[in-house]
């Protein structure tokens, strides 16, 4: 078991250096709260499987048994983490509500070991099928709460954004994921240890889940830092303080901008100058470009420049802006300056902002990789000079 206690203790360093270095950034967020107290809940797990299991029974009895009762916690934090990043409001006293049962289950527990529970209480509260039902349960439903809200938001106000923001709810989708999926492996391994009980060492191994997903979460701040100021709530510059959320009452299809006070004359010549803007300035090649800094340069307002990209150009803002850095790109690697160039330095110098994303849109658009649209118009070229 020494190199199984080892990795727990790497994760649990790593848990600790890591949020030491998201205090350290001063998201001031709400949903930040949430985001610490969830990393904590994960340390506090993981530093539960190093310590001594006898020693915790003797000394902290209550402690110890809460332990196995520990991933009700993932769901509620995870759920209001992202609830308060994608609709940010104060932390107020409904947020209590969501760890009623995890509090009711300590009292039944501190209850128990102090004067004693009733026996059909008793048979409940420590039968392992139950408590599987109920974490497995609990973890399953906040977690799908939370990939459902994040959808909506997505499908709602998608269009408003291109760049950074777009990475940041793709994140947030692979962390709800990742975080079910090792919930539900911790919530087994918990079952299966107590179930097997002094045998099943070998089930302690699970844990390692946390670790790794500790790693990951540093390895995400460190190489995109950037992810994580989806989270920040007091904007650095004047571009931030721009980014606002659409109200959702905007958005119905069969009656979309019918309320508009844009006329048809000045969308045609919005449409123009937005064109004209572009070919000039080249300003998509900004990874970070947003609506409100494009509407900006144009003198309207973000209503406005999204109804004439919508109606005008039949593309939304983002695949607007995407086309646009697609363009640049096959420029780019059909330039002989740029023949070494390689494929994740083109996408970059073109305005994406990740290869991933470079390569999902080029092979949407052409129905080729990057690389092999290269290769086909090197070899056209060939072709043409002999």
């Amino acid at each position: 078991m020494q190199p199984l206690i080892f990795i727990l203790l790497f994760g649990v360093v790593q848990g600790a250096l890591l949020i030491l270095f998201f205090i350290h950034k001063k998201l001031h967020h709400s949903a930040y709260i949430f985001l610490l107290l969830y990393l904590g809940t994960m340390l506090l797990q993981l530093t539960l499987k190093v310590m001594s299991k006898i020693w915790l029974m003797e000394n902290w009895p209550v402690f110890y048994m809460f332990s196995h009762w520990l991933p009700l916690l993932y769901g509620p934090l995870i759920f209001l983490f992202v609830k308060h990043l994608l609709l940010p409001g104060t932390v107020g006293y409904k947020v209590s509500t969501h760890f009623v049962l995890p509090l009711a289950v300590m009292i039944l527990l501190v209850v128990a070991e102090t004067s004693g529970l009733p026996r059909p209480v008793a048979m409940v509260i420590f039968h392992p099928g139950f408590r599987l039902f109920v974490l497995t349960a609990s973890a399953a439903t906040y977690h799908l709460a939370a990939f459902y809200m994040l959808k909506n938001y997505r499908e709602s106000v998608a269009q408003y954004f291109a760049g950074n923001i777009v990475m940041q709810l793709r994140w947030i989708k692979k962390f709800i994921v990742v975080s079910l999926i090792s919930s539900l492996i911790v919530i087994t391994a918990l079952f299966l240890l107590y179930m097997v009980y002094p045998r099943g060492h070998e089930f302690r191994y699970a844990f390692i889940i946390l670790s790794v997903c500790i790693y990951w979460f540093s390895y995400t701040a460190l190489t995109r830092p950037v992810v994580f100021s989806v989270i920040k709530g007091h904007a650095t510059d004047e571009t931030e303080k721009d980014i606002t959320i659409p109200s959702l009452k905007i958005f119905r299809p069969n009656k979309k901008y019918a309320n508009s006070t844009l006329s048809e004359e000045d969308a045609l010549q919005l449409c123009v100058s937005l064109q004209q803007l572009m070919r000039e300035k080249k300003l998509y090649l900004q990874a970070e470009l947003t609506i409100a800094q494009l509407s900006d340069q144009l003198r309207c307002s973000k209503h406005h420049l999204s109804q004439v990209v919508n109606d005008k150009l039949q593309q939304s803002y983002n695949d607007y802006i995407n086309h646009l850095r697609l363009e640049e790109a096959k420029v780019l690697l059909t330039d002989d300056q740029h023949a070494n160039d390689k494929i994740a330095s083109i996408a970059y110098d073109a305005g994406f902002n990740s290869l991933s994303t470079f390569n999902e849109v080029f092979k949407k658009l052409t129905g080729k990789t990057p690389s092999a649209f290269r290769k086909e118009m090197l070899k056209q070229c060939r072709q043409q000079r002999v």
